[in-house]
């Protein structure tokens, strides 16, 4: 039996990392991805008579509702 070679092989270093890491960086974009889609559901709303979605439309101050007006140096 030869021991040629057994040498070669090195101990994995420290400096690998924590494997867990990965898993921290997926939780990470879960999250990124929950809030992107939880924003583009609010902005829908379906419409029962067509059995779609559509997007929601903004709505117009009443006679009762005040309108704050822009200031007249805003862009």
């Amino acid at each position: 039996m030869s021991r040629i070679g057994l040498g070669r092989h090195r101990a994995i270093d420290d400096k690998a990392g924590d494997p867990l890491d990965g898993l921290v960086n997926l939780f990470d974009v879960g999250m990124i991805l929950a809030i992107a889609f939880l924003i583009a559901g609010l902005g829908l709303t379906l419409n029962l008579k067509h059995q779609k979605f559509e997007a929601r439309q903004g709505s117009t101050a009443g006679a009762k509702e005040q309108v704050i007006q822009a200031p007249k140096g805003a862009p």
